[in-house]
């Protein structure tokens, strides 16, 4: 069951939405850090940061893992339009960001 939250909450708490201009210009000025072997390591991208190439939000969740224990399948979400900005699969997680040529998606 989902539980909707106020306009008046969701704009404290995301704050304002970044325009098509500024976004463009974030996306195409984002450098990719070394590529990281575990899924334990953090990517880390210059200079503005993790961000959700499809509205800009920092801000991301995820839907815990979906599997058993020894195994680790998750996805992480936008915090403002719900588009999957991570995946990990038993492997190294992936940022849509990493994903220019697929066009942002991380799940192929």
């Amino acid at each position: 069951m989902k539980i909707k939250m106020s306009r008046k909450n969701k704009k404290r708490l995301l704050d304002r939405k970044i325009d098509k201009c500024k976004l463009r210009k974030m996306l195409s000025e984002t450098i990719i850090g070394n590529h990281i072997k575990t899924m334990y390591e953090i990517v880390s991208f210059k200079p503005h940061g993790v961000f959700c190439p499809k509205c800009g939000e920092t801000g991301y969740i995820g839907s815990g893992n979906m599997t058993e224990y020894p195994e680790h399948w998750e996805k992480f979400y936008c915090l403002r339009c719900s588009n999957i900005v991570g995946y990990i699969d038993n492997s190294p997680f992936v940022h849509a960001l990493e994903c220019k040529d697929n066009n942002y998606n991380p799940v192929f």
